[in-house]
């Protein structure tokens, strides 16, 4: 008789036990789960960053080599620019859009060539992201 009252009560405390241990698991997974949502937003934001500064830049190239065709100089067509600014500020949270064009003399022989160079940079912030996000790219042409 003297077993059975010592082991009275354990089965609760064992029972107590797992299920403080079920628990942690689980909020260990759905920590998990808010960050892969998270990551997965801003892995959209960067991909949506990235498809408007491509288009954006395929439009100036296209308008650059238009305009250096016909002998002229290039000029920042600066419809283009508020219309990417635009774009980006509806689709991402705090978006913000930084252009730079320049224009510079590459040698790669004998000719001097006249170059000019367009800089993209599109930043946003999510509303629970701790750090701003940036996405640059840049493209180059000439005549």
């Amino acid at each position: 008789m003297q077993l059975i009252r010592q082991q009275q009560g354990s089965a609760l405390i064992e029972v107590l036990i797992a299920v403080v241990l079920f628990a942690i698991g689980a909020l260990g997974l759905l920590a998990l789960n808010a960050s892969m949502v998270t990551r997965g937003k801003a892995s959209a934001d960067q991909t949506v960053a990235a498809a408007l500064a491509s288009e954006f830049l395929s439009m100036v190239r296209a308008d650059g080599e238009r305009q250096l065709a016909g002998g002229g100089t290039f000029a920042l067509n600066t419809t283009l620019v508020s219309d990417l600014t635009a774009q980006v500020q509806e689709t991402l949270p705090g978006g913000t859009v930084t252009v730079t064009a320049q224009t510079f003399t590459v040698q790669p022989g004998a000719t001097p060539l006249l170059a000019n160079s367009v800089d993209v940079e599109i930043g946003w912030q999510g509303p629970n992201d701790p750090d701003a996000r940036v996405y640059r790219t840049s493209t180059a042409f000439h005549r």
